[in-house]
């Protein structure tokens, strides 16, 4: 394992999320944090790349400001609408050059309107679990768009792009870092961003079911919450062996927990991705970190893909 500095960014239709760990005295240490608000609110799908690229650059200008940036080793985060997730049977006896072709394949037929050619697609192999006797894989496509936006993002700014990841996934790997007990066990995460929930169901720490939905607004969580734990619950889940859930989104309030637990009957935490890190004691002040430390893990998972 390398112990390089890292940054990790994350990208949501308003803003950019910053965080940098330094490695320094044997251990990973939280150097900075802080965000920055676009000049315009993008489509990340529909927007071309100079825009985003143009709104990207002038947020972090804004950060790049404000602090000496050592870790060039750059990590970064998108939203659920950047990517296509599909959960589809999954063939062990192939070899994997073979699966990915057969996913290629697989993904034309799915999206039609779309050309497979225009995206990076990958897959994580999901074991025999409770919920399906057969072996299955999380099919996940990312437009190569934004992987163009990255690199351009990176070499203007003379950072190496190490990886390029769903914001969800992310997010995954900072609770599991920093919450070790959730490997064993069925847990509930929630991923609220930009008009949307991202769902997914962690068995012994690895994703064996996800999915998104658009949102009209805040009021119809409840109810997309409520229809996936049907699903699984029609799908073989004991829901009641579910005690919690771990939520990740922007702003919460005691209120809005409150009220999410009421009507999913789950205990819900927001997750600290910064709960096993010694933080750099300049950050012991920062009102963002103190009041909203969870909006972070997305790009301080991101960071922890290797560690």
């Amino acid at each position: 394992m390398t112990l390089e500095n890292r940054t990790g960014i994350n990208l949501s239709a308003t803003k950019i999320k910053f965080v940098e760990f330094v490695f320094r005295n044997n251990e990973y240490i939280l150097e900075y944090l802080d965000e920055a608000y676009f000049n315009d609110e993008i489509d990340l799908v529909t927007d071309k790349e100079t825009k985003i690229l143009s709104n990207l650059q002038a947020a972090f200008n804004e950060i790049a400001v404000k602090t000496n940036i050592a870790g060039k080793t750059l990590f970064i985060s998108l939203p659920a609408e950047c990517f296509y997730i599909q959960r589809l049977p999954y063939d062990n006896t192939l070899l994997e050059q073979d699966l990915l072709t057969q996913f290629r394949w697989e993904f034309s037929l799915l999206y039609p309107h779309e050309s497979v050619d225009d995206y990076a697609i990958t897959f994580y192999e999901i074991a025999e679990n409770i919920f399906s006797r057969n072996r299955h894989a999380l099919l996940v496509a990312l437009n190569r768009k934004f992987l163009r936006i990255a690199k351009s993002f990176a070499q203007k700014n003379n950072f190496e792009l190490h990886t390029v990841d769903y914001a969800h996934f992310s997010c995954d790997s900072a609770l599991l870092l920093n919450y070790p007990a959730v490997s064993d066990g069925a847990y509930i995460t929630l991923l609220v961003d930009s008009g949307a929930l991202s769902f997914e169901l962690l068995m012994n720490g690895k994703p064996v079911y996800a999915r998104t939905r658009k949102l009209k607004n805040t009021a119809e969580l409840h109810t997309a919450i409520n229809v996936e734990l049907e699903y699984l619950s029609e799908n073989n889940i004991p829901i009641a062996q579910i005690s919690s859930a771990f939520i990740y989104a922007d702003r919460l309030s005691p209120s809005f927990l409150s009220s999410l637990e009421e009507h999913t009957r789950l205990k819900i935490f927001p997750v600290n991705p910064f709960k096993r890190f010694t933080i750099h004691s300049k950050l012991s002040s920062v009102k963002i970190l103190k009041d909203y430390f969870y909006a972070f893990a997305p790009a301080a998972g991101a960071c922890y893909r290797l560690f």
